[in-house]
């Protein structure tokens, strides 16, 4: 049998004992009576429901009153049973890593029989676990101080604490939590030593690899702050103002490891110094779009840089594109002019956006004087269509209400059953009181004879009988108020709820909607060219669809009418111009970058016949005239850069703004 049903039936057995002995003290085994107050357990009844404590409290009661040997021997019994149980307890609970409630328990055995060997074991071995739990507390308090210092020594300190606590103890999760705080303390911290190690060697690669270890969460370990301050004043020291190339990498490093803001504005400032300084000595020497490229790259690491040489040679870089009104073949469907407009505008906001150089203007006289050589973009509008009309009809069921009606209400119903379960209920506790009012005067008539010398009854038993016959009465006088109340309110709940309710009446209206698509299409073919060879040729198709529905509506339903809000021709012509453009810019953008291959021909034909200032030029303007992408001729560009004039560039391999 377990400790728990042991205990219920313990429990039961007491309170059948109680229940029992109230009985007999009352000594009116009549339903009609009521067992009297003031009835006292014994410590036999305690002891035989098995509650020690409260056996040993009456017995001492009783040993005072009696002092006999068998009352002190009684005593001794449960004194000897209350400090086993408490005992045992104070072991269950050490085994369950309750160390508190086994001290609480081991108290209470002392108190009862101190000398017992179950009350000495039980000491035994609470004391050592409330010492292990001790030891390992101090032990994780001292690594705790040093786990930010010296994770490896709190580590050992934590292994050691983890090791002697009690299983299941309080402490015991705490100091498994510090100790996996200090296993990654200890990893990160290896991490920052192998750092160094390849901070030594000047392997950034993976110096920076292992400072991203070597933190916990999102803050760095000591070492890891130590190591980069260490970083920081070996870079400045060792990186050289005037190697651009060093610069460039050392700066790149120093964002990748998270060094302090202050060296990294540091290395830019002396890479945009160098950069400046270059570009200048490049100007004076007559190599401006080879300063450009220096000065763009200066400009985008500090913003306040000035260019002077792309400011010169912009124009020239830039991909100029004469936009001429396009030609309308459908008979004036579409406005050839504000077809061409729509793609310029297009091809200035998508410019804005990075990439290639590209400037879109109307073709006009003074434009052709201004940009000798522009590439020139014409369209002849193949197609134009507009179509509408009806795709879809569908019915729908609205609602509404048409008038009300009058039905029983059952919650009322309900409540008329429920007065007359109450009515029934008052009767029955009249009645009860009635016969408890009953026997109360029957008792009275009983009464004992005060003068003489045969009574009756005894005083006492009528007393007994009196006290039982007026509880009773009491007990029925209650239940009166109590069914009284309950058919009041029950009463004034049906005075407050209609007998009927009122509930809506709803019909079904049938609507009609109607669902009606314009659709406005524009096709054209479209021509780019420059300097005598077609970059682009092919017909582009820009279309739009607009849906709408239409319906009358049903205001008794609250639907209101759908008017047929369908753009007109003239807009949606709009629409189809504004898709075309988006559909064409992207084209003339890929194939206007062809307009830059010129420079680079010209610069190999340069390099080729040995003219190496003319071709470092050459290749400098590609780069400016090409987008910032990979592309194998943008390599070779500045790789001939590199090797011509010994100047490096960085090359932007970014996405345009609105690709980001």
């Amino acid at each position: 049998m377990t400790r728990h049903r042991a205990t219920c039936t313990l429990e039961a057995a007491l309170l059948a004992a109680i229940g029992l002995v109230l009985a007999a003290c009352a000594g009116v085994p009549s339903d009609e009576e009521t067992p009297g107050p003031g009835v006292t357990l014994t410590g036999d009844d305690y002891l035989r429901a098995g509650d020690y404590d409260a056996a040993v409290r009456a017995y001492e009661r009783e040993g005072a009153a009696d002092g006999s040997p068998v009352a002190r021997e009684k005593l001794l019994n449960a004194r000897t049973r209350a400090g086993a149980a408490h005992a045992a307890a104070a072991l269950r609970a050490a085994d369950a890593g309750d160390i508190d409630r086994a001290r609480g328990e081991l108290y209470r055995a002392d108190d009862f029989a101190p000398d017992l060997p179950i009350v000495r074991d039980a000491h035994a071995k609470v004391d050592g676990r409330l010492a292990a739990s001790a030891k390992s507390a101090e032990l994780a308090a001292r690594a705790k101080t040093i786990l930010a210092t010296d994770p490896a020594a709190a580590e050992r300190l934590l292994a050691e604490a983890q090791a002697i606590a009690p299983a299941g103890g309080e402490g015991q999760d705490g100091v498994i939590r510090l100790r996996r705080e200090a296993t990654l303390r200890v990893e990160a911290d290896r991490s920052a030593d192998r750092a160094a190690q390849a901070w030594a060697v000047r392997d950034r690669d993976r110096t920076v690899r292992e400072l991203t270890g070597a933190q916990i969460g999102d803050r760095p370990v000591p070492k890891t702050d130590a190591l980069r301050r260490q970083i920081e004043r070996d870079l400045v020291a060792e990186t050289p103002s005037g190697d651009e190339t060093a610069l460039r990498a050392a700066l790149a490093f120093a964002g990748e490891a998270g060094l302090h803001p202050t060296v990294v504005r540091t290395l830019r400032d002396r890479l945009v110094d160098r950069l400046v300084a270059a570009a200048h000595d490049l100007r004076e020497t007559r190599r401006p779009a080879t300063a450009a490229l220096l000065e763009i790259e200066a400009k985008r690491l500090r913003g306040d840089v000035k260019t002077p040489a792309f400011d010169r040679i912009a124009a020239a870089a830039t991909v100029t594109i004469l936009v001429a009104p396009f030609e309308d073949a459908t008979g004036g469907r579409v406005d050839g002019m504000r077809l061409a407009r729509a793609l310029r505008e297009r091809l200035t906001i998508d410019s804005l956006g990075g990439g290639l150089p590209l400037r879109a203007v109307d073709d006009t006289a003074e434009a052709r004087s201004a940009h000798p050589g522009a590439a020139e973009l014409t369209g002849r509008i193949t197609a134009a269509r507009a179509n509408e009309g009806r795709v879809g009809r569908e019915d729908r069921k609205v609602s509404w209400q048409t008038g009300t009606t009058r039905t029983p209400n059952s919650e009322f119903t309900a409540l008329v059953s429920e007065i007359d379960e109450a009515t029934s209920a008052l009767r029955a506790a009249e009645d009860a009181r009635n016969d408890a009012v009953k026997w109360l005067q029957a008792v009275e008539g009983m009464g004992f004879v005060k003068e003489g010398a045969n009574p009756r009854l005894g005083s006492v038993e009528y007393q007994t009988k009196l006290a039982a016959a007026q509880f009773r009465v009491d007990r029925a006088e209650e239940e009166l108020t109590r069914a009284k109340d309950a058919e009041f309110a029950i009463r004034q709940k049906a005075a407050a709820t209609p007998r009927d309710l009122e509930e809506p009446v709803y019909s079904d209206h049938v609507m009609t909607i109607t669902t009606l698509v314009k659709t406005a299409t524009i096709t054209a073919r479209v021509d780019l060219v420059f300097g005598g060879r077609s970059l682009l040729s092919r017909d582009i198709t820009g279309s739009i669809q607009h849906k709408e529905t239409v319906s009358d509506g049903f205001a008794p339903g609250g639907v209101a009418p759908d008017p047929d809000d369908t753009p007109d021709d003239a807009v949606m012509a709009e629409k189809a111009a504004d898709r075309f453009a988006a559909a064409a810019v992207g084209l003339v953008r890929e194939a206007a970058e062809d307009a830059a291959l010129p420079h680079l021909v010209k610069a190999r034909e340069d390099e080729a016949a040995g003219r190496r200032d003319e071709a470092a030029e050459g290749y400098a303007m590609y780069l400016l005239s090409t987008p910032d992408l990979v592309s194998p001729q943008r390599a070779d560009a500045a790789r001939a850069l590199a090797e011509l004039l010994g100047v490096h560039v960085a090359l932007r391999t970014t996405p345009r703004k609105e690709e980001q």
